[in-house]
């Protein structure tokens, strides 16, 4: 899938695509929700996720993919 057609099918700005790509904007669980059906995988696989627990849906793991920090 090219970034054109990510950006089209999750409704994201290409600009947006790249600040969540670059970490200069935070990932909301919405997005992640898009991007991982988008690209047929789970949020697991995304590798952003240390721990799930049942009060919450986990928090960023530092150095994944998607980590802002």
């Amino acid at each position: 899938m090219f970034i054109q057609e990510l950006s089209d099918c999750i409704g994201l700005s290409l600009t947006a695509l790249s600040k969540l790509e670059y970490g200069k904007t935070k990932l909301k669980l919405s997005t992640l929700r898009l991007l991982s059906q988008a690209l047929n995988v789970s949020i697991a696989y995304l590798g952003c996720f240390e721990s799930l627990p049942e009060y919450s849906f986990g928090q960023i793991k530092q150095g994944s993919p998607l980590s802002t920090g």
